[in-house]
């Protein structure tokens, strides 16, 4: 028991002498930093340029506090140095201290060897950089052989990597549809209609035949023994842009003897829709030609003012949707009457070569208010 207190009181005085040493060691230790702190200052504050940058062997000092350089000096907003360049290509050749420094670049005092152990080691290293950076060398660490070391001391190891895999998923995509409002786009104007074939007549009261250009559609001696009442219809083909009237019909009536009255003609002619047709007479004798004429697509009497006189012109009814024929009725005859001129005559049913009309078209179709679903 006595040996425990003992060995107790020994432990505690020691614990207590060893915690004022390492106190003490501390304190020591700052005050040799605190009285070092302050001669690095002193020796800048009482650094003399010219004895520190002097020649040991000459005793020249190579400082100077205003260089000739300093003429080149225009304060730190100057941006064209190139009398400093000069001057600095000068002094190369005129400074000792600058001419000693140039040859040393040209004239290296220290050489070096690529042998050398170090620099062997250093060639090896890049040359193994992969290796070392990834711990995969196995190689032992072994004196240079040749030059060049064998290798560096590493312990291999097992390098993760990860390899990226690109994969593509086909995905089925739902169809839009684009749903729009369809507004058209529609051009306006005036348009000429010709109608085909036309053929333009005149009537020629001559017993020598046609005008130059025209062919004989009949010909007809009006009065017996009179050569200057004989009529020829003519015709000839007119253009599509020519605005002439087109021929439809004809009808003549006179007086041949023996049986009296004679009538040639087409019977029938017909009016194109959306053109306007008229009849004209003409080589009417004795004042008046009477003549019927009877619209068969209506079934109706055309009303005129008959007979008719010589150059009167009767307009036909107009229709926009549909042909029109007309018949011709031939006056009655009278019996007897062998020189009698009234009702002679020559009447010629003719229509429009052409017509205007406005018309529409479509150009295109624009898409408005679209939408998808």
């Amino acid at each position: 028991m006595l040996k425990i207190k003992i060995l107790s009181l020994i432990f505690m005085t020691s614990q207590a002498f060893g915690q004022a040493s390492l106190d003490d060691a501390y304190k020591d230790g700052l005050n040799i930093a605190q009285s070092h702190m302050q001669k690095p200052v002193d020796g800048i504050n009482n650094l003399n340029p010219s004895e520190a940058f002097k020649d040991p062997v000459s005793g020249k000092s190579y400082y100077t506090a205003e260089p000739p350089q300093m003429i080149h000096y225009q304060e730190v907003t100057q941006n064209d140095v190139p009398a400093l360049e000069d001057a600095g290509r000068d002094g190369i050749d005129k400074n000792e201290a600058t001419k000693e420094a140039w040859n040393s670049f040209g004239k290296p005092k220290i050489k070096i060897d690529p042998n050398e152990l170090w620099l062997a080691k250093s060639s090896d290293i890049i040359k193994n950089a992969a290796d070392i950076t990834t711990a995969t060398s196995s190689k032992p660490n072994e004196i240079v052989k040749n030059g060049t070391a064998a290798g560096v001391n590493c312990k291999e190891a097992k390098v993760c990597r990860i390899d990226l895999i690109k994969k593509t998923c086909n995905e089925e995509a739902n169809t839009l549809k684009k749903i729009c409002e369809k507004v058209p786009n529609i051009t306006t104007g005036v348009k000429d209609f010709a109608y085909p074939d036309c053929k333009s007549v005149v009537v020629a009261q001559t017993c020598h035949g046609c005008p130059a250009g025209y062919g004989s559609i009949a010909y007809s001696d009006m009065v017996r023994w009179k050569d200057y009442d004989d009529v020829n219809i003519c015709q000839k083909t007119v253009g599509a842009n020519e605005g002439l009237e087109c021929y439809g019909g004809y009808l003549i009536y006179g007086i041949s003897g023996g049986n009296g009255h004679y009538v040639q003609s087409t019977g029938k002619a017909t009016v194109p829709k959306k053109m306007h047709g008229r009849i004209r007479f003409s080589n009417v004798y004795s004042g008046s030609m009477a003549v019927t004429i009877f619209n068969e697509t209506t079934g109706q009497t055309i009303p005129t003012a008959g007979p008719f006189t010589n150059g009167q012109v009767v307009e036909l009814p107009f229709s926009e949707t549909q042909d029109q024929v007309f018949r011709f009725d031939e006056p009655k005859r009278e019996r007897n009457k062998w020189f009698v001129f009234s009702g002679i005559g020559v009447m010629i049913l003719s229509f429009d070569h052409m017509y205007s009309e406005k018309v529409a078209s479509l150009e295109s179709w624009s898409e408005t208010n679209c939408s998808e679903i």
